[in-house]
């Protein structure tokens, strides 16, 4: 049996064990979409965020749905998440009046223009994912303190050369059309140019020297891991400046970072700033956090 057809076989496993977990119904979330529709953005983000509390994480569980071509997994899920997805998902709930605005606002800030399109997906936080959201998103990572700036030079033509077959998520073409759209998949990056992002934040250092800067992280908030210039070439074919996002939840006067794990639990769960943090003080790669307010 060839690699690609094991991969194959167990991406059509793995759709079926998804297929099992379970997912919030489209009741429940209008449902809850109707009891926040009044409350202030940062609330919302807050109900939003703590309805998927406990629910399970795994990379890449969004694609461009049934009609995609390099990628079929939903357009959005309500029962698995990665930690940007999660993110996304939070927002364009908290934006919403009702399932069809949701729709709308989840493509909004997942693809450039709203545009169903693996190219045009927000794929690097730095480069696409914050700049696209503008209109969703303010930066105010310089009035909570004293600011650095991360750089990294974004190779999309690289990264899609690094694709390999687990990228993509087509359990119903013959081996040999794999081949042929791995190969197309592949190629899709042939007319981008490296790209410099460029974004502020505020060093780990500056907030735990300096308490006062984390008590003024609002509620709600997306924070953003920064790990300027992070070298993956090896592994991903381009550098990166964010590694993760979650979000900022205060609850009874303590700072928690609410976001999607992927380690040592698989879940969305709530972490207390202070402990998550502490413990990459003396990192080499990451260096602080990026704050924007929905």
């Amino acid at each position: 049996m060839t690699t690609i057809l094991r991969l194959l076989i167990s991406t059509t496993l793995l759709l079926a064990v998804l297929g099992q977990a379970h997912a919030h119904s489209k009741s429940e979330i209008t449902q809850l979409i109707t009891r926040i529709r009044h409350l202030p953005i940062s609330q919302k983000v807050q109900e939003t965020s703590e309805f998927f509390l406990g629910d399970r994480t795994r990379i890449g569980p969004l694609g461009e749905g049934k009609k995609g071509k390099f990628d079929r997994d939903p357009l959005f899920s309500f029962k698995a998440f990665d930690c940007t997805t999660y993110v996304e998902t939070v927002m364009a709930l908290a934006l919403s009046q009702d399932l069809k605005s949701f729709f709308r606002n989840i493509l909004d800030i997942r693809y450039r223009d709203g545009i169903i399109s693996h190219q045009r997906r927000n794929h690097f936080t730095s480069l696409d994912w914050i700049p696209n959201n503008a209109k969703f998103l303010n930066d105010i990572t310089a009035s909570i303190g004293p600011i650095k700036y991360a750089h990294a030079i974004i190779d999309k033509k690289s990264w899609y050369q690094n694709m390999g077959p687990q990228n993509i998520r087509r359990p119903d073409v013959t081996e040999q059309n794999f081949r042929d759209l791995l190969k197309e998949f592949k190629n899709l990056g042939k007319d981008f140019k490296p790209q410099k992002a460029t974004l502020p934040y505020i060093t780990l250092k500056t907030l735990f020297k300096n308490p006062a800067h984390i008590r003024k992280i609002p509620h709600g908030a997306i924070i953003n891991i920064v790990r300027p210039n992070w070298d993956l070439t090896n592994s991903i074919g381009t550098h990166l400046n964010i590694s993760h996002q979650g979000i900022a939840i205060w609850n009874r006067g303590k700072l928690y970072y609410r976001h999607a794990s992927s380690f040592p639990h698989k879940i969305v769960k709530d972490t207390a700033f202070k402990d998550y943090f502490r413990k990459y003080l003396d990192s080499e790669t990451l260096k602080g956090i990026n704050i924007q307010e929905l």
